[in-house]
């Protein structure tokens, strides 16, 4: 690798993530688990929280596939609960919604309401609409024509499900991450 052989541990670490997602991106999950661990833990070393963030939710990402959701639910809590210090809400949007695929997946519907409307949040105050098009909430996609207007719609929806699971919807990362 290049920044390796140049110093560039920065450079390195990114190298490093990429690889890793191009790795697992080709069915290569255990090649792709040891480079996304180096890239973590030379993220750590550097100080770079938004490399380390990126590298949790990589990871996260490769343990759900792997059907891990305990680790995969533990790498993308950490990387969520970082990006909301490093207030990095184009980014958190990502984690949340994994993180409410796997409530959902473990059949806590109210939570994964909850997590999916703050992601749409956050998209929303970041002007990130592409989601909004593709906005996916429990038991709801949102494609075509009509899209837009039913991407307006989910937080209505999402809130009448969350109510008629007997919850209420929490207005925080902080909030829903202490159920997570």
């Amino acid at each position: 690798m290049i920044s390796r052989g140049l110093g560039d541990e920065a450079g390195t670490a990114f190298a490093l993530r990429y690889l890793g997602l191009v790795a697992s991106a080709q069915a290569e999950y255990e090649r792709a688990s040891t480079l996304l661990e180096e890239s973590l833990a030379l993220s750590r070393r550097l100080g770079m929280s938004i490399d380390v963030a990126h590298a949790l939710m990589y990871l996260g990402d490769l343990r759900l596939h792997g059907h891990d959701t305990e680790r995969a639910r533990a790498f993308l809590r950490k990387s969520g609960v970082l990006l909301a210090q490093l207030q990095n809400k184009t980014v958190l949007s990502y984690p949340l919604r994994r993180l409410a695929l796997l409530a959902r997946l473990r059949g806590d519907m109210p939570l994964a309401v909850r997590l999916c409307l703050e992601s749409l949040e956050h998209n929303r105050e970041v002007g990130e609409y592409q989601v909004w098009r593709r906005a996916w909430w429990p038991g709801q996609h949102c494609r075509g024509a009509g899209a837009a207007r039913a991407g307006r719609a989910i937080p209505e929806q999402g809130r009448r499900a969350a109510v008629g699971h007997g919850s209420q919807l929490l207005p925080s990362m902080r909030t829903s991450s202490e159920r997570l």
